[in-house]
């Protein structure tokens, strides 16, 4: 349910509601903040993830919605790069041999990870 919930069954509904959603924003204060509109979006299966305010969020729908009649590499690239995603993963090594000097024949802890 990352971004949507399950008011979205397929592409047609899910076309027709960012449609919806984007005119409902143009309506808004550019700085309203999503929390005076989440009640609204989640009834037509939008959840959190688009943004924290109405301009940010117009902008992620204008995206997906230009990436969905005609998609092109710059248009993904801006999508992917604005959805919330991990960004960093950090590798422990609780033996404390992995990738340390003078420890060959140490076991390492790589294929613990």
């Amino acid at each position: 349910t990352l971004m949507l919930n399950d008011r979205i069954q397929n592409l047609n509904t899910l076309q027709h509601n960012l449609r919806k959603a984007k005119e409902y924003l143009m309506d808004l204060n550019p700085e309203t903040l999503y929390s005076e509109f989440e009640h609204k979006f989640q009834e037509v299966g939008l959840e959190r993830g688009w943004g924290d305010t109405a301009e940010r969020v117009l902008g992620m729908i204008r995206l997906l919605l230009d990436l969905l009649e005609a998609p092109d590499p710059c248009t993904l690239e801006n999508f992917l790069g604005r959805i919330p995603m991990v960004f960093n993963v950090v590798i422990l090594s609780p033996h404390g041999y992995f990738a340390q000097d003078n420890v060959l024949g140490y076991p390492d802890t790589g294929g613990q990870v």
